[in-house]
């Protein structure tokens, strides 16, 4: 995964991946949509980290298979948690905006962040979403943690 730093980016799509051998491709797809439909120079940062599984090796695949999607990977070699991955992701990414979005497919990356980044304007510093009226089984789970 080569990495162009002429480029200016406008929005990063910044994302931590345990364990999400099952989801990073489809990740990777839905948030290379995201862009396409946006139409800015963009870039997906994933942190892999320290997943036991095929995380890294899939998200490598994609890239190599699709090198004109702007994916930057980093693999931590143990697990550091979401507060860690959050830092390091807003050191390393390069775009004017970031759309911090779970790789785990809880939110719908080609619907969302279109939706988020539409939504800001120069007076905004931050947007924040969240699913509503859901049909998925986790609205207690989601109340729990947010409690």
């Amino acid at each position: 995964m080569t990495e162009n730093t002429t480029t200016p980016v406008v929005l990063t799509i910044a994302s931590s991946a345990y364990n999400e051998a099952g989801n990073v491709r489809a990740f990777l797809n839905s948030a290379w949509c995201a862009l396409c439909v946006l139409k800015v120079p963009g870039e997906i940062l994933l942190i892999d980290d320290g997943s036991a599984d095929e995380t890294a090796a899939v998200v490598k695949s994609y890239a190599k298979a699709h090198p004109e999607i702007p994916v930057r990977l980093v693999r931590h070699s143990r697990r550091l948690g979401i507060t860690h991955a959050i830092q390091e992701l807003t050191t390393l990414a390069r775009g004017s905006l970031i759309c911090f979005i779970s790789a785990d497919l809880e939110s719908l990356p080609e619907e969302d962040i279109p939706l988020l980044f539409e939504a800001m304007d120069q007076n905004t510093d931050i947007v924040a979403g969240w699913r509503q009226e859901r049909a998925d089984g986790k609205v207690l789970a989601s109340r729990l943690y947010n409690r």
